[in-house]
């Protein structure tokens, strides 16, 4: 983990050599000690001479996440009175809070984590050591114009009982994923109730499994839902997509109108536990149906931008 900070340095402490005989430091002596550190590992050479460079150079890393070279990246950034505004980085996720914030600056600092980015960032999280309930409750009073019910996400409980219901709506239409085959003779109505039901499915649980309480084992235990019956859906509905798709050239059609949510298919990471629970279910029975394992394989490391460095533990 990368770490540095940036703050400003009071104007009138007193920096001369008597502070450093007694190991006693102001804070322009600290941010000098974290520059010549941040020098070192990212091979630059800031002062507090130069500190608007600093300043900058910081900006940047922070905006522009680098994934080829992550040794280039700060990953854990501690700010004082700073990066509040004027600032978007799509990458931030998480804003540890550690101030009594109030009105405009604490809906300013909880909003550095707002800035959506593709898949996999959906949502930021607010992580607070101070008790600051009751300030977020007026700031949230104040800036949403007393409608808080729009501003607030809801309740781990609240959403789970959304999702539980969404797929038992589902499951009343298509009990597993291979009842879906069936859809394909009963016509265009049929094929967009489902994918209607799956779509709220896929949308709520992209949305609850970002919440800490979440948990596939009490999933599974309390909704008899996986992440592999989730993935087999999935699978199937990515083939209506793909089949609307190509005949939509052809003729018109009732499911022209509908959004598909393209980017929920790809929100899971495919990582090595993903891949390795795809060839542990590759049916060896026979030939076609080895090949055909093989290929779905095949088809999901070719979404990754690197299957060698994936497949490389030295990477």
């Amino acid at each position: 983990m990368k770490v540095t900070t940036i703050f400003t340095w009071a104007a009138n402490e007193e920096d001369n050599d008597e502070h450093q005989k007694d190991d006693t430091l102001t804070s322009r002596h600290g941010l000098e000690k974290v520059i010549d550190d941040y020098n070192d590992k990212y091979h630059q050479n800031f002062s507090t001479d130069t500190f608007s460079d600093f300043f900058n150079d910081v900006s940047k890393r922070m905006k522009n996440h680098d994934a080829k070279s992550p040794e280039n990246n700060i990953d854990v950034l501690i700010v004082v009175n700073m990066f509040l505004t004027g600032f978007d980085a799509p990458t931030l996720n998480t804003l540890y809070v550690d101030k009594n914030l109030q009105y405009h600056g604490l809906i300013q600092a909880f909003s550095r984590t707002n800035r959506v980015q593709k898949a996999p960032k959906d949502y930021g999280n607010i992580v607070a050591y101070r008790n600051i309930k009751s300030k977020t409750d007026e700031a949230v009073q104040l800036f949403s114009q007393g409608d808080k019910a729009a501003f607030f996400a809801p309740s781990y409980e609240n959403l789970k009982l959304d999702f539980q219901q969404a797929i038992s709506a589902l499951r009343d239409k298509v009990a597993t994923p291979e009842d879906t085959n069936r859809l394909l003779d009963e016509g265009e109505t049929a094929e967009l109730e489902f994918i209607k039901l799956f779509r709220n499915v896929m949308s709520l649980q992209s949305r609850i499994s970002v919440y800490e309480e979440f948990d596939w084992a009490e999933i599974e235990t309390e909704l008899d839902w996986t992440q592999q019956i989730f993935d087999d859906f999935k699978g199937k509905y990515a083939t209506f997509y793909e089949r609307h798709k190509a005949r939509q050239k052809e003729k018109a059609s009732i499911i022209d109108d509908v959004d598909f949510y393209p980017e929920l298919l790809m929100v899971d990471a495919i990582d090595v536990d993903y891949i390795n629970r795809l060839i542990s279910q590759i049916d060896l029975s026979s030939p076609d149906a080895r090949t055909e394992g093989v290929e779905k394989v095949k088809k999901h490391l070719l979404t990754i931008p690197n299957p060698r460095c994936f497949l490389s533990v030295n990477c």
